[in-house]
């Protein structure tokens, strides 16, 4: 009995852990069967983005040799070009064709661009050559006369460079416009040449007699009488004002007083003022 027993134990045992051993390589095969699939997954994601890449890769160097294609068909094919046409091509570029060939599309230049105009064919040719002959007649008065050098020399300057074509000086980034934002839009040069103007003026005259004094009086008459002038002219009250003032014989006032009323002729009254001042000698030797 006691034989029994214990066969029937070693059986159950045995049926237990072949049960088990069973269960744990079922378990284990699962597993290396769920590996697989993962395995697979994975390897079929990876071709697929690999392939996605090599489609994207593919997609992008067809479309950068497309981009020099249409760069390379756009670039003008090098023609050698005889000496004639190289002298007409460069006479193209000179201010000589912009003055003898006025286009439609030129804009005036301006210290600031919302200023600018579109400049009419007389302005681009014969005005431009009209200011060349004023501005080289202030170079003779100033150097070869002696007529106030300090006043007409930059003046001359400042009208050959403003009417150079092509050359874009009175433009915002011009050197002519940047003197311009620099010092005159915020009203600095004014004060400096006043300072400049006091400092340089010679009182011994007026001490000497001061009846000379009464002489300044007088530059008010000047004043009403341009500014009536100018509003019988057709310029309305704040223009006429500005260059009233000129009538005062005074530069820097006129450029101050023409920087807040009429800013637009800040230009003209400046070279009309000082250069009537710089030509008294003229009308009245000393």
């Amino acid at each position: 009995m006691k034989k029994l027993l214990v066969i029937l134990s070693l059986i159950f045992v045995w049926y237990m852990f072949s049960d088990t051993g069973d269960k744990i390589e079922q378990k284990i095969v699962n597993k290396v069967e769920q590996n697989e699939v993962v395995t697979q997954h994975h390897v079929a994601a990876h071709s697929n983005s690999s392939s996605t890449n090599t489609k994207t890769s593919h997609n992008t160097h067809n479309h950068i040799k497309q981009k020099a294609h249409n760069e390379e068909s756009q670039v003008k094919e090098y023609k050698g070009k005889s000496i004639s046409e190289l002298f007409a091509s460069f006479y193209e570029t000179t201010g000589i064709y912009a003055l003898t060939n006025p286009q439609d599309d030129v804009m005036t230049s301006e210290p600031d661009p919302k200023n600018a105009r579109l400049m009419t064919h007389f302005e681009q040719t014969w005005g431009r050559i009209i200011m060349f002959a004023i501005v080289f007649l202030l170079f003779y008065l100033a150097i070869a006369k002696g007529f106030e050098p300090l006043l007409l020399l930059p003046i001359a300057f400042g009208g050959l460079l403003a009417n150079i074509p092509m050359a874009d000086m009175s433009g915002p980034h011009g050197m002519l416009g940047v003197i311009y934002n620099m010092g005159l839009a915020n009203e600095f040069f004014p004060l400096l040449i006043f300072m400049g103007v006091g400092a340089m003026t010679d009182f011994g005259p007026l001490l000497a007699n001061p009846k000379t004094a009464l002489l300044g009086g007088a530059a008010q008459f000047g004043i009403f009488g341009s500014l009536v002038g100018a509003v019988l002219l057709g310029f309305d009250l704040r223009e006429a004002s500005a260059i009233s003032i000129i009538g005062g014989a005074d530069g820097p006032t006129s450029i101050f007083i023409a920087n807040r009323l009429a800013p637009e002729m800040l230009g003209a009254i400046a070279v009309a003022a000082y250069s009537y001042m710089a030509l008294v000698p003229v009308i009245q030797p000393p």
